[in-house]
């Protein structure tokens, strides 16, 4: 049941009709976020392109940027999350610049395991995303190590009676 709406309006941004997280004692332990499971059940995002070229949410992104300051890198939060599962998800895009909407269905995100701390640092994730749009399908898998020096990764889209020249004009825009 939770929602985050539009302001000054109706809309939503975000909702999520279930989260359910399972933090472990470990944490404590380790002296980091220890989950081993963290599942949201039927999430709807909306995004919307304004003429401008801005997002519904480019206010969340933009940088506090004190003039002449040198900041420290922050370091990288420990944590270790396992079973992660997102299903049932919806995403509507409202591009006003050209128009068009797209809607993304049956949204779904699989990730085994991403971790920070100890020798899980080094080890590959493996996330699977998929969804439907129109008459088609895409899937996306692959496999990266976020976190490490080297940070390699490898991803594979499978696309299925996609038509891409739907897209082609975002890709000219990048």
């Amino acid at each position: 049941g939770f929602r985050i709406g539009e302001p000054e309006s109706e809309e939503k941004w975000l909702s999520i009709r279930e989260l359910f997280v399972n933090m472990q004692v470990s944490s404590i332990l380790r002296r980091a976020v220890v989950l081993s499971e963290l599942k949201i059940v039927d999430p709807e995002f909306r995004v919307e392109r304004n003429e401008d070229g801005s997002l519904n949410f480019s206010d969340l992104l933009e940088k506090n940027e004190d003039a002449g300051e040198e900041k420290e890198k922050p370091s990288t939060p420990r944590f270790s999350v396992s079973n992660i599962e997102m299903v049932n998800g919806q995403l509507t895009v409202e591009d006003r610049l050209s128009g068009r909407t797209h809607q993304f269905r049956d949204l779904s995100l699989s990730i085994p395991l991403i971790a920070t701390v100890g020798d899980l640092l080094s080890d590959w994730v493996q996330p699977l995303l998929e969804a439907k749009s129109g008459e088609g399908s895409f899937s996306l898998t692959g496999k990266a190590r976020p976190f490490s020096d080297s940070r390699d990764v490898s991803a594979d889209l499978e696309l299925k009676d996609v038509d891409l020249a739907h897209y082609f004009p975002y890709v000219a825009s990048m």
